[in-house]
C-alpha cells in the first residue's frame, strides 16, 4: 500500500510537471496523450487505494514498471540502431547537397517492424498470457498463414524484406558509382547525369519491389490482372497524381527544364533545384523553395531563360534633353557598348532613337552578356557608365517637366500686389 501510493504520487508530479511544460513533445518525442495517460494511471492507483483495492493497485503498480522498463530498453534499442542506420545510409549517398532519405526511411521501418514483432510476446507475457498461448501464436505466425493460396509466414517476410532491402542498396551503390565516378568523366552536363541518375533509382526501386512480392510467393501475373482492373479506378480517383507522375517522367526525357535552370511561371520565379515523378523544387532569389506539380510545366507556359545557353539581352531606357543631338547620342551609347567587356561584341549591341517624350529624348540600348544570371548587376554596371559618358560630353539627362497655366490670373496678380 505505502509503495503503490508513493509511486502515484510521484507518477503524478512528474507527469503534471510534463503536461504543463509547452514544448514537451520536442523534447521528449511523445505524444502529449502518454503524459495525460501516466497523470491518470496515478489518480486511478491513488483512488483505489482509497477504496481498499490494495491488491489491485499492486497488480497495476506491477504492470506499469514491467512495461515501462520494456517501453524503455525498446527506446535506446532502437536510438543505437538508428544511429548505426544513418551511418550506412551515408555510406552509399550519391549526392551530398540533397539528402534522399529512401533508403534510410525503408531501414528504419524494417527495423521498428522488428522491434514490434520481437515486443508483442514479451508485452503478453507481461500482461499474463499463458507461455503456451504465446507459443502457438508464434509457431503460427512462424509457420505461415495461407491467404489466397499463397503461404505468408514470418520466415518468408524476413527473405522478402531482405531482398528489397539489398536490391535498394544494390542501386544506391549503383548510383553512387555511376554519378560520381562514371558519368562525371563525360560531357554530359550536370543535369543530364542527375535525370540519369534518377532514372536509375526509380527503375531499381520497381526492381526491388516486385522481386521481393514474387520471393513471397504472389504471381506476378495475377498482380498484373489486379493492377489493370484498378488502373480505370485509378486514373479518375487519383488523376492528379497519375498526370503529376507522367509528367516527371516527359520532364526527365525530354528536358524542357534541367536542374540549374533560370525558369518564370505562374507560380513564381527561381532556379530549378530537383526534379521529381510528382513535383519539381525551384528555390527562389528570396532563398525560399517553391513546390510546383510537374503538370503545370507541361500544360502551362514556362519561359526558360537558360533552356540553350546562358546569354540573355538586357534593354536601357534612357531620356535625354532636347538640346542634345540625337545622332551624337546614338554614337556615344554605341561607343560605350562596344567598349565595354561585359557586353558581347556578337550578336552586336544595338542603339534605337525610340520616341518623343514629355520631357526628353528615349531611346533604347539593346546587347547581350555571356551569362544571363549576370544581368541585374551587369545592368547597374552599364548604367553607371551611361551616366559618366553623357556627363563627359555634357549631354543632359533632365527632370520631368511641366507647363502651369492658371485661368484668371489678373486677379490673382492682384491679390499678391496687395490691392
Amino acid at each position: 500500500y505505502i509503495v503503490t501510493t508513493i509511486f502515484a504520487a510521484l507518477i503524478l508530479v512528474f507527469f503534471f510537471g510534463l503536461i504543463r511544460t509547452k514544448d514537451v513533445e520536442k523534447s521528449f518525442l511523445i505524444k502529449r496523450r502518454f503524459f495525460y495517460l501516466g497523470f491518470m494511471i496515478g489518480v486511478f492507483i491513488l483512488i483505489a487505494n482509497a477504496l481498499g483495492y490494495v491488491a489491485l493497485t499492486r497488480f497495476v503498480f506491477e504492470q506499469v514498471v514491467l512495461l515501462s522498463n520494456l517501453a524503455i530498453a525498446l527506446v535506446v534499442l532502437r536510438s543505437m540502431i538508428r544511429a548505426v542506420l544513418v551511418w550506412i545510409e551515408k555510406l552509399f549517398h550519391q549526392n551530398t547537397d540533397k539528402e534522399d532519405h529512401l533508403l534510410l526511411y525503408w531501414m528504419v521501418l524494417t527495423v521498428d517492424a522488428a522491434l514490434l514483432v520481437i515486443s508483442l510476446p514479451i508485452i503478453a507475457a507481461i500482461v499474463g498470457v499463458e507461455w503456451e498461448g504465446i507459443r502457438l501464436i508464434i509457431y503460427q505466425v512462424v509457420s505461415g498463414v495461407k491467404v489466397g493460396g499463397v503461404t505468408i509466414s514470418l520466415s518468408s517476410l524476413a527473405a522478402a524484406i531482405a531482398l528489397f532491402l539489398a536490391l535498394l542498396f544494390a542501386t544506391r551503390f549503383f548510383q553512387k558509382i555511376l554519378g560520381e565516378k562514371v558519368l562525371t568523366k563525360t560531357r554530359m552536363a550536370e543535369s543530364v547525369r542527375l535525370s540519369i541518375v534518377q532514372i536509375v533509382g526509380y527503375i531499381g526501386l520497381t526492381i526491388a519491389l516486385m522481386s521481393s512480392i514474387a520471393s513471397i510467393g504472389f504471381d506476378l501475373s495475377n498482380l498484373a490482372l489486379i493492377a489493370g482492373a484498378l488502373s480505370v479506378g485509378i486514373g479518375f480517383g487519383l488523376q492528379s497524381i497519375v498526370s503529376n507522375f507522367v509528367s516527371g517522367l516527359i520532364l526527365l526525357f525530354e528536358r524542357p527544364i534541367k536542374v540549374g535552370d533560370w525558369v518564370i511561371l505562374n507560380s513564381g520565379e527561381g532556379i530549378v533545384k530537383k526534379i521529381s515523378v510528382r513535383a519539381t523544387e525551384v528555390e527562389t532569389f528570396d532563398r525560399t523553395s517553391i513546390i510546383i506539380p510537374n503538370s503545370e510545366f507541361i500544360s502551362s507556359s514556362v519561359k526558360n531563360w537558360t533552356h540553350k545557353d546562358r546569354t540573355g539581352r538586357i534593354i536601357i531606357t534612357l531620356g535625354v534633353s532636347y538640346n542634345s543631338d540625337p545622332q551624337v547620342v546614338e554614337d556615344l551609347l554605341l561607343e560605350l557598348a562596344l567598349e565595354n567587356d561585359l557586353i558581347l561584341n556578337n550578336p552586336a549591341p544595338t542603339v534605337l532613337f525610340a520616341d518623343f517624350g514629355d520631357s526628353a529624348l528615349i531611346f533604347n540600348m539593346r546587347f547581350f552578356i555571356r551569362n544571363v544570371s549576370d544581368m541585374p548587376i551587369t545592368a547597374s554596371k552599364i548604367r553607371q557608365a551611361i551616366w559618366k559618358k553623357l556627363k563627359q560630353n555634357n549631354i543632359e539627362i533632365p527632370f520631368p517637366q511641366r507647363d502651369l497655366h492658371i485661368k484668371g490670373s489678373e486677379g490673382l496678380k492682384e491679390v499678391l500686389d496687395g490691392k
